[in-house]
């Protein structure tokens, strides 16, 4: 697992602080800060653009059983147990998208291994606009664990699956 590094470690690798003159030295300091947070955050945080993941953080990754460098690129379908369950999620997620509000739903993801895992996705388009610009998710885990509870979680998954209608 990494370790969390401080500010000043990103600073002395890269060679820059926060008063570098200059555009690209700000803008390179700045990339540099949202990689920290990206690579330190203790959920799962995924960018998609044309439907395909084309960045995402090793939490992201590893919830759902993969590298992170295994899921760029690949279609956002990929995470989903089936295509039904990934048309159902648009059907609700598109509308609210486009309109630039948020998406918050507990949903059934598809781990690389087949395993299926219940999350919280919140998603957000960066510009409702322009969708073509992307949407961002993020995915958490439940504070309880299901593993924990194999009844309840499936009778979670199973009256979830009703309610999503698939």
């Amino acid at each position: 697992m990494n370790e969390p590094r401080p500010l000043a470690a990103l600073e002395t690798d890269a060679g820059l602080r926060p008063d570098d003159v200059g555009y690209a030295g700000r803008t390179r300091y700045t990339q540099l800060e949202y990689q920290a947070l990206l690579d330190n955050a203790s959920i799962g945080i995924a960018f998609t653009r044309d439907k395909r993941f084309f960045l995402c953080n090793a939490k992201f990754a590893e919830m759902l059983g993969y590298e992170a460098r295994e899921l760029i690129g690949q279609p956002g379908e990929l995470v989903y147990p089936s295509h039904d369950s990934y048309q159902a999620l648009g059907r609700i997620a598109i509308p609210l998208l486009t309109e630039g509000k948020q998406l918050d739903i507990e949903w059934e993801l598809r781990r690389k291994d087949g395993t299926p895992f219940l999350c919280r996705i919140i998603a957000k388009s960066l510009d409702p606009q322009n969708p073509q610009h992307g949407k961002v998710f993020t995915v958490a885990w439940h504070i309880q664990n299901y593993a924990w509870h194999s009844a309840h979680h499936v009778a979670h998954i199973t009256r979830l699956r009703a309610r999503q209608g698939w």
